[in-house]
């Protein structure tokens, strides 16, 4: 739990890695949500380790989603680092069929 102002605040799907660029001077999207990060940098086809992937949640067309660094691709799934992935900093895999865009910074 964190506070926005002034209010107690539950940790959103894109804060671990704004904070995470914050703290080491990198670009970051500016805002908390998930699907702010597909505004950052560029879209690239071909993932490498390390770009961000955008994923949506709930459905394609709704405002949530989530967001990791790819780690690699295989058997259908994406592999990403992020935060609270089950309430967690880790390495998570997720449907590539989920995959929004993948961005690289």
């Amino acid at each position: 739990m964190g506070r926005v102002n002034g209010k107690k605040s539950k940790p959103s799907k894109g804060d671990s890695k704004a904070v995470c660029n914050y703290k080491n001077g990198w670009i970051r999207a500016g805002k908390l949500n998930a699907r702010s990060w597909l505004k950052v940098g560029h879209s690239a086809y071909n993932p490498r380790l390390g770009d961000v992937v955008v994923f949506w949640r709930e459905s394609r067309d709704s405002w949530k989603g989530h967001v990791g660094f790819f780690i690699t691709a295989r058997n259908g799934l994406i592999y990403t680092l992020g935060g609270n992935q089950n309430n967690a900093v880790r390495i998570a895999a997720y449907p590539r069929s989920r995959v929004l865009e993948y961005r690289r910074l």
